[in-house]
């Protein structure tokens, strides 16, 4: 009797693994499957491809901006992409204009030392989405 409510406990372990092996792999094909091609066709005219959200800061804090001194700028972002949250001015040619399937803003760019040191932030892509 002991024998058999193991089994049946056994069992219904090995059932719910294999669910779970599934219902991930089943997830992980409809993230990459759906929206991987997506991701990959981004781009914008300052920075060209935008690439995937593994390459980029997703739920970024923004902020439109109208300021006619600097009709250049569009967004401002503040994102971390180490040594602490920075703003950053986002030009209107770094804006994605495909409309945003992810919902979450995205921001892609990279850090940027002269020869002195100094760091500056070179933005490829923001897309505007949810506030972070």
């Amino acid at each position: 009797m002991k024998v058999l409510k193991f089994l049946a406990k056994f069992l219904q372990t090995i059932v719910v693994i294999i669910l779970m092996i599934i219902l991930t792999a089943l997830w992980a094909f409809a993230h990459e499957g759906v929206m991987g091609p997506w991701f990959k066709s981004l781009s914008s005219t300052a920075g060209g491809a935008c690439c995937g959200p593994d390459d980029g800061t997703e739920d970024v804090d923004w902020e439109d901006v109208a300021d006619p001194q600097r009709p250049q700028i569009a967004y401002l972002v503040t994102v971390d992409l180490g040594g602490g949250p920075k703003k950053v001015e986002v030009p209107l040619d770094a804006v994605v204009k495909t409309p945003n399937l992810f919902g979450r803003a995205m921001f892609w760019g990279s850090i940027i030392r002269d020869t002195s040191g100094n760091e500056t932030i070179r933005v490829r892509c923001f897309m505007p989405g949810t506030r972070g």
